[in-house]
């Protein structure tokens, strides 16, 4: 449990840092940083549905952990998109590019779901 609540203040500074990038990180971060954000906020999604699911993911298959772990992020990652474009259609400011943006931070989502499904079942078989 202990490392379910540390993945998830990692998360939360991700958040607050991601949230808060437009503002400090100017260009890079609209050009380059957000693809990394979205990498970086997939492999921690997987990694605390993995630790926090621990136990009921121990009477499935690995394979259908694997999609369940990665369903999960992926799903988190469409949730975030709406977030943007609600949040872009309430406040004056646009938090979410054009079709090729959004396709890239799904997919980075997705990339970073793999990586942190994989990292935690290879971790917890050896």
């Amino acid at each position: 449990m202990r490392q379910t609540r540390v993945i998830f203040f990692g998360l939360v500074v991700l958040f607050l840092l991601g949230y808060t990038g437009g503002w400090w990180g100017g260009t890079w971060y609209i050009e380059i940083g957000n693809t990394y954000f979205h990498f970086i906020g997939g492999l921690g999604i997987a990694l605390l549905v993995a630790s926090y699911y621990a136990t009921q993911f121990g009477k499935l298959s690995q394979l259908l952990r694997f999609f369940c772990v990665l369903g999960m992020t992926i799903g988190v990652g469409v949730l975030w998109e709406f977030h943007e474009y609600v949040l872009g259609q309430i406040l004056p400011v646009s938090l979410q590019g054009d079709l090729d943006d959004t396709m890239k931070d799904l997919l980075m989502d997705t990339l970073g779901g793999v990586v942190g499904a994989l990292y935690s079942f290879r971790s917890r078989n050896s």
